[in-house]
């Protein structure tokens, strides 16, 4: 919240982590995601998972998911 600078939420970011702790670049792991037409399955996951998640926060936070 920009005027009480409290904090108001927070924005879902996918990541693909690594065993060995590395990130592998959206822009890399997103067209073969397209390409193997697995778009909307991870979209639902990721919109699941952040529901849920968020549903363990205080009630004054939200969550944005940017979908594609």
């Amino acid at each position: 919240n920009a005027k009480t600078e409290a904090l108001a939420g927070f924005e879902v970011l996918l990541r693909w982590r690594l065993e060995d702790g590395a990130c592998v670049d959206p822009r890399d792991f997103l067209p073969v995601v397209d390409e193997l037409n697995l778009s909307a399955r991870l979209g639902d996951w990721v919109i699941f998972n952040a529901c849920r998640e968020a549903a363990k926060w205080p009630a004054h936070l939200r969550v944005a998911v940017n979908v594609t």
